[in-house]
């Protein structure tokens, strides 16, 4: 059962309200408003107890990241612009904001190691790779690749494309593997500075790769699935969905499975060009990705909300639903233990889920938090994006 969101108390709104006053009010007309604000923080501050105070200063309340069984690590303050792209990669955590500033962290104790305008703020930046025993950043735009020095942040070189990037790359070797505009899979050498191989999939992709065991798979927005041999770039099969393909594939043990928007959950093996191994045909078009942990499968359906089913099952065709919850209307960020921890962003809640039942223990709603992302499917670490720019990481409680 849904809990209802916690409004911050009368205090909390008060002080609230005050610091955006203060930050709002200029000019000798606003001086009378400001003072009138600044007093108001200080008589909210002296009515708030030490633990509101304390929460005040996080995008998340200790109280309810606790509920989702971790506690805060560490939080940073914004850079003055939304956080539009981060990875945790090594022993590090790069952000990149809406002005295209790149920062590197160390993520283990937050501290802040550089922080560098890397382009101009409307050239589109497509994917973040770090690759530690170059000790190289490598950011994909749509015509070139940025080499940076991971240690400085300082720029290196840059790379042409041959082709125009419409997908963040993959690492694949010394290879970054991306989505054309044109539609093809292309394997920039990172070392050589060019081109090694191409492969037409569809009229365009839009989805990046997924990579696992050798293979590397592409989706068309025309809804065709393009399994390739990454060493060697050649094809080992294709098929093609009744409609476009949206949502990231989840790729593993084998098997690749791909969510459509004609109302199908595939799962294919990787190794053997045959039809898939299953097909669950859902209420309604899929746009989100699946998460495949273990031996399950989990895809929110937005008529049918999260439902999980067999990664493998044996025998079934339409594929064999464990569980569903139609109060779950997020994607699952990690497994801890017997529980699965769920994030919706467009609602801005969290969920804790059985992972054997599926129903809900708990549902918190997350009002300063924009996106939230899990370094790992299983006990991941979970790194929060507030809606004004702060970035603030969370690891699993003792």
């Amino acid at each position: 059962m849904h809990a209802p969101p916690r409004c911050p108390g009368a205090a909390g709104i008060l002080l609230l309200a005050a610091v955006l006053l203060v930050g709002c009010a200029s000019g000798e007309k606003d001086e009378d408003a400001a003072a009138a604000a600044r007093e108001a923080a200080a008589i909210a501050e002296d009515s708030m107890s030490a633990g509101e105070l304390v929460d005040l200063k996080y995008i998340i309340a200790r109280s309810k990241s606790h509920s989702l069984r971790y506690r805060i690590d560490w939080q940073h303050a914004s850079s003055g612009y939304p956080i539009k792209d981060f990875v945790q990669t090594g022993d590090s955590v790069f952000t990149l904001d809406t002005a295209n500033n790149l920062t590197r962290f160390r993520h283990a104790e937050g501290d802040r190691v550089w922080r560098r305008a890397v382009a101009n703020p409307v050239v589109r930046i497509f994917g973040i790779t770090y690759v530690e025993e170059r000790n190289r950043v490598f950011l994909m735009t749509g015509s070139e690749v940025l080499e940076l020095d991971a240690e400085t942040g300082a720029l290196v070189t840059k790379q042409k494309l041959s082709q125009v990037a419409n997908t963040a790359p993959v690492l694949f070797g010394s290879m970054l593997v991306y989505g054309s505009r044109s539609g093809q899979v292309v394997w920039h050498s990172y070392e050589l500075a060019t081109i090694w191989r191409a492969y037409q999939v569809a009229p365009s992709i839009q989805v990046a790769p997924v990579t696992s065991d050798g293979f590397i798979v592409a989706v068309g927005s025309d809804g065709r699935i393009m399994n390739l041999n990454g060493k060697r770039a050649t094809q080992v099969w294709r098929r093609r969905a009744l409609s476009s393909i949206v949502a990231d594939p989840a790729i593993g043990d084998g098997v690749v499975y791909v969510a459509s928007n004609d109302q199908h959950l595939r799962a294919y093996d990787l190794r053997q060009s045959r039809s898939p191994l299953w097909e669950y045909l859902t209420e309604s078009p899929l746009t989100e990705a699946p998460t495949l942990i273990g031996d399950h499968v989990y895809q929110f359906v937005p008529t049918e909300g999260l439902v999980c089913l067999e990664a493998q099952p044996l025998d079934s065709p339409g594929g064999r639903v464990v569980w569903r919850n139609p109060e779950c209307t997020g994607n699952v960020l990690t497994r801890l233990g017997d529980e699965l921890i769920t994030w919706d962003a467009e609602r801005q809640l969290a969920a804790v889920v059985d992972v054997r039942t599926g129903s809900t223990a708990d549902t918190l709603h997350l009002p300063r938090v924009a996106d939230a992302s899990a370094t790992d499917v299983l006990a991941g670490n979970i790194y929060l994006i507030g809606v004004d720019g702060r970035f603030l990481r969370l690891v699993k409680r003792n």
